[in-house]
């Protein structure tokens, strides 16, 4: 599956490209360090690669926005953690 990220007023809403128009989670994220952190709220838990693929796009969009060291992010269903990840940057000179 292929996932976008939408802008809203606390976060970003997740969007799976073959779901259309409704978000299958919700991402809340404090971009105020250099220790990026948050959570992802998911509809649905998905599968261990789903997982990596929003991550993924989320941490690439964060990107475009600041420089960070770590990005540390929580996946959550009903309010039960159902994955981590932690990513960290390396520096290249």
């Amino acid at each position: 599956h292929l996932y976008y990220l939408g802008l809203n007023s606390g976060g970003y809403d997740i969007y799976r490209q073959d779901n259309g128009s409704f978000p299958c989670g919700t991402a809340t994220i404090d971009i105020r360090g250099r220790q990026v952190s948050g959570f992802i709220d998911l509809r649905d838990t998905g599968s261990r690669e789903d997982r990596e693929q929003i991550a993924t796009a989320l941490i690439r969009e964060i990107d475009k926005e600041r420089e960070f060291d770590t990005f540390n992010l929580t996946m959550m269903h009903k309010n039960k953690p159902v994955d981590e990840v932690l990513f960290e940057m390396d520096m290249v000179h």
